[in-house]
């Protein structure tokens, strides 16, 4: 069975604040978010990582992409990046060597900004004020380098767009809950879609079955 759909990433693709019932692990948004698009579980992998940066994605994620050349493939990371020893030249170039495979590897490619999830992180002000420039940096560079490479960018950090609720979000601030992953499945789905020119004419349930499969060749 051939491979058509890639994530790579962190923790945010990993499913990390969604445990998986009845077992070990997480669901997260992927399942769904393939599940809306006509994908079956074995035409995708999600190589999430925990604490990953670009740089770990860039080491030990993208050959994952270029190996399997999908049809569509997706990195969200950079938080890690952000809350660590943050280099925003560094933090670029990363995102110019991993987009870049991705467009060269797979039919269309995408990734999400980051929303400020710091109201919720236990920080002393200065440093809260530190990470909220740093994500501000970071989904700029995300945007700007999103848009050289012609990469379809879901905004979550886009301000009025509602992702600051504390109900999208699990216990830690920082992961998003089932509510907050399903959501993500469904806004990145409608945005794939509307990138590939194809109606998303049925709602994935959860967990998400396959679904007849959509032009998506």
């Amino acid at each position: 069975m051939p491979v058509r759909l890639v994530v790579i990433g962190d923790s945010f693709v990993e499913g990390r604040g969604d445990p998986a019932p009845h077992g070990s692990g997480y669901r997260g948004w992927l399942p769904t978010f393939a599940g809306l698009l006509g994908l079956r579980d074995d035409e995708c992998r999600n190589h999430g990582e925990h604490l990953a940066t670009t740089a770990a994605v860039l080491d030990r994620q993208l050959d994952a992409v270029r190996s399997a050349r999908p049809r569509l493939a997706g990195m969200i990371a950079g938080f890690n990046d952000i809350v660590g020893e943050y280099r925003p030249a560094e933090f670029r170039a990363n995102l110019t060597t991993i987009f870049d495979a991705l467009t060269r590897h797979a039919s269309l490619a995408f990734t999400a900004t980051y929303p400020d999830v710091t109201r919720r992180m236990a920080l002393a002000a200065p440093a809260g004020a530190e990470i909220r420039a740093r994500i501000r940096d970071a989904n700029a560079a995300l945007r700007t380098v999103a848009a050289e490479f012609n990469l379809v960018c879901l905004d979550t950090a886009r301000p009025g767009n509602g992702w600051d609720a504390d109900e999208l979000w699990s216990a830690d601030g920082i992961h998003p809950n089932r509510a907050g992953h399903l959501r993500f499945a469904g806004e990145m789905a409608d945005a794939v879609a509307d990138s590939l020119g194809i109606a998303l004419t049925a709602t994935a349930p959860d967990p998400a079955p396959p679904l007849p499969a959509l032009a998506f060749h």
